[in-house]
């Protein structure tokens, strides 16, 4: 009986085991599920915008590159330099190429196009670290200074011309992004010089906003922000302007109240050096979410992508349901497994007790059937007897389940008289025997 307590109690608890682990193991493989098809999503996605991005480069530095011969003749023509040409048709080129530059910009949507001149860093930098002052000329404008964060000279000569920059004096707004490219004439006598103004290079202009527009991303309910940021962090766009404004995205990921999986701010860091993409969650506070970067393709430029992670799971509350019912289905079926195991056992048990009884009655029945002697199998802890041998009713007259009941009717029998039964007593009778079988001879 021990050996059965303790196979059924192994059995028991090997089923509630199992449902621990497959639990874990489940909610473990869900969460890694949702991670992969969230990070699959969510790279998707952004590889569009990022592609999107890198096409307006590409398309911009296109452009500039294109204007480079028509560019170089109309300023020669204007300055005088090429022969054959009168007063007359150097004002005609002139107006000519002032047409043909709002054209452009009409149909490309630039802001402005700029003769880029001398460049210089200021004394003093400006709280936002524009401290690069570089000389320029509008089309038809007076000579304007511009301040970048990164020297155009530089970026031209590892044909990386793109900065951010803002007209000097100007307000907030004035913020835009350049792509520039140097232009150089085949003449050797020629210097790149219109109307008394030297310059290297040319540039177009796209005011912030609008190069903010080509980041806009409007899925996600809009509550995803997307980033364009040099390999130091230094923010160069943003999506939304109006939350969640950063200057150093590497600075912000050091705060102390950010949390990053997987991997830490150096290691990022070097990613994006690298020019490598990866996905990992972040938690910025109390709130979790998706962030994602991978490489522009274009002046070292990385594209960062942020979401909660609530609004991009959204989209998998079908499999979440799925796991719900899928775990709660396991778990009923185990339940029920293990309630089974314990019926089936209760009841063998009930079975084989039943029968270890009835054979043991029947054999008692048959030593009394011939015999005076009646035997009585009861516990010494109460007096309801397990067995009353049938001759109890024949020989004494008592009836049968009364003495079952209690065996103390037995001393309502018509015969001498005798102690009053006491559980003390029948202790001492079981001490006395070793057993629970009192005999009553007559």
């Amino acid at each position: 009986m021990n050996h059965r307590k303790l196979r059924d109690g192994i059995i028991i608890a090997v089923c509630a085991v199992a449902v621990v682990i497959t639990a874990v193991l489940y909610a473990i493989f869900a969460s890694n599920h949702i991670f992969k098809e969230s990070k699959e999503h969510l790279t998707e996605i952004y590889e569009q915008i990022n592609l999107s991005m890198s096409q307006t480069i590409e398309s911009n530095r296109k452009l500039l590159n294109g204007w480079n011969q028509y560019i170089d003749n109309s300023v020669n023509i204007i300055n005088c330099n090429s022969t054959g040409y009168d007063d007359a048709d150097r004002a005609a080129r002139r107006e000519e190429f002032g047409s043909f530059m709002k054209q452009q910009k009409q149909l490309w949507g630039f802001t402005d196009f700029y003769f880029i001149g001398n460049e210089h860093t200021a004394e003093t930098a400006g709280e936002d670290e524009f401290n690069n002052v570089v000389e320029v000329k509008r089309i038809d404008g007076e000579p304007i200074n511009i301040r970048t964060r990164r020297k155009i000279q530089n970026l031209i000569a590892a044909d990386e011309g793109g900065v951010v920059g803002n007209i000097e004096g100007g307000d907030e707004n004035s913020q835009f992004m350049m792509f520039a490219m140097s232009l150089k004439s085949d003449d050797s006598e020629y210097k790149n010089i219109i109307d008394g103004f030297e310059y290297y290079a040319i540039g177009i202009s796209y005011s912030s906003q609008d190069m903010s527009n080509a980041l806009a991303i409007n899925v996600f309910k809009n509550q995803g922000v997307c980033y364009v940021v040099l390999p130091d962090g230094n923010v160069l766009l943003q999506s939304n302007l109006e939350r969640d404004l950063r200057d150093n995205y590497l600075e912000f990921l050091r705060g102390s109240n950010i949390t990053i999986s997987d991997k830490n701010v150096s290691q990022i860091e070097q990613d994006w050096k690298d020019q490598k993409s990866d996905t990992m969650l972040i938690t910025v506070g109390d709130v979790e979410y998706y962030l994602t970067y991978m490489p522009v393709g274009f002046g070292g430029w990385m594209f960062i992508g942020a979401v909660p992670s609530s609004v991009v799971n959204s989209s998998m509350d079908w499999f979440r349901t799925v796991t719900i019912m899928v775990m709660a289905v396991i778990f009923v079926i185990l339940a029920a497994v293990v309630l089974w195991l314990y019926i089936t056992t209760s009841r063998r048990r009930y079975k084989e007790k039943a029968l270890e009884v009835k054979s043991r009655e029947g054999l008692l029945d048959m030593l009394t059937e011939n015999t005076r002697d009646m035997f009585i199998v009861f516990s010494p802890n109460d007096f309801k007897a397990e067995y009353v041998s049938a001759n109890v009713e024949k020989l004494l007259g008592l009836n049968l389940d009364e003495v079952r009941a209690d065996f103390r009717k037995m001393l309502a029998a018509p015969v001498e008289d005798y102690r009053a039964f006491t559980t003390e007593g029948l202790n001492k009778l079981v001490d006395v025997y070793g057993n629970a079988i009192f005999a009553c001879a007559t």
